[in-house]
Parts: structure tokens; sequence; C-alpha cells
């Protein structure tokens, strides 16, 4: 599949050189960018047909929703490769979504889903963003992802202890939470390395 997509993107930048859409200099930048989009677009559709065997369509968005702005903001692990990329995703998505099924079985305080949230929460404020060596930002583009991800933080953290306030015993909440734990957790490994990550 990695193959038919580096492919595909080389077909795309020749047709957009040679109808000089773009220049040559810029052909790799053109070709990582559609690598890009083409496995963010398989890994996406993927995770919604996890959602949709789980029965879970709802919670695959709202991971989408919850996760994707502060990964995009507070930065976290990223494998090396595509397929390495695609196998982490979707396990973690089917794991959480299968967490949050073992544990809806069980009457689990809400102040231990506050906990929850509010500590993963202090973790990302604290050590966001975390920097990729091979995409180094500048200290503008830092300090902008690091007022991003506070003001995502704080969003998500109010309206879901809003809503677990209004609608106690919420799964949907309860969802919420473990989502903003797994960004968290994605951070960790970046931390062994001092903040940074290859």
């Amino acid at each position: 599949m990695e193959k038919k997509m580096v492919y595909l993107a080389n077909q795309i930048t020749k047709i957009l050189l040679n109808k000089k859409i773009i220049e040559e200099d810029m052909t790799d930048v053109y070709r990582y960018g559609l690598e890009i989009i083409f496995s963010s677009l398989l890994t996406t559709l993927s995770i919604l047909t996890i959602a949709l065997l789980l029965d879970s369509l709802n919670l695959g968005i709202l991971y989408f929703l919850l996760t994707i702005p502060l990964k995009l903001t507070a930065g976290g692990y990223h494998a090396e490769t595509f397929k390495k990329c695609f196998f982490i995703s979707n396990f973690s998505f089917a794991a959480l979504i299968c967490l949050h099924k073992i544990l809806s079985y069980y009457n689990i305080s809400e102040l231990i889903w506050l906990s929850i949230l509010y500590c993963s929460a202090i973790f990302i404020f604290l050590k966001a963003p975390v920097q990729n060596i091979h995409q180094p930002l500048t200290a503008s583009k830092m300090e902008h992802n690091k007022m991003l991800s506070h003001i995502y933080l704080l969003t998500d953290c109010g309206i879901i202890t809003c809503l677990t306030i209004a609608l106690p015993t919420s799964h949907i909440i309860h969802f919420s939470v473990l989502c903003i734990l797994l960004v968290a957790l994605f951070i960790i490994p970046t931390q062994v390395k001092g903040g940074s990550y290859e």
C-alpha cells in the first residue's frame, strides 16, 4: 500500500510539473505533501471503519474532534514509517474503544474521571509543544502551537467538566477523557529524548 501511495504521489507531481503548475525545485515538497495527504486519508478511513465495525461511529468522530487539534499543536510520538504509523493509529483507537467498553461496566466515580482528565491536561499543558527533530519549528511557531494547545486543552476541559456535572455517568464524556489521556500518553515517549523526537 505504501508503494502505491508513493507511486500515486509521484505521478500527480509529474503531472503538476508537466502542466507547469509547480516549479521543478518544489517537486519534493509536493510529493511529500501528497504522500502525507494520502496516508492521512487512509488512516482516517480505516479508523472510521473500525468505529463502524465496533458500532461506535459517534466515538470515532469524537476521537478525531478531540485528538487532531491537540496532536497538531501539542505534538507527540510520530512513527518513522507509514506502516508503523498506520498500525499504531488503528491499534490505539481500537484499544481506546475496547478500554472504554470495558470501563463502562464499572461504576467509576466522576471524581476519578475528572482526576484523569486534569492530570492528563496538566501534563500536556506543561510539556507541549513537543518538536520533531526532522521537522524543526521556529521559536514563533513553537509559541503559536503552545498557545493553541493551551486553548484547546482549556476548552476541552471546560466542556467536559460542565458536561460531567450536567450528565453524570455519560459514556461519551468518559470516552472524551480517555482521548485526552491518549494524547498525553503519546507525549511521554518524546520526554525520554528531552522533549524532541526522531
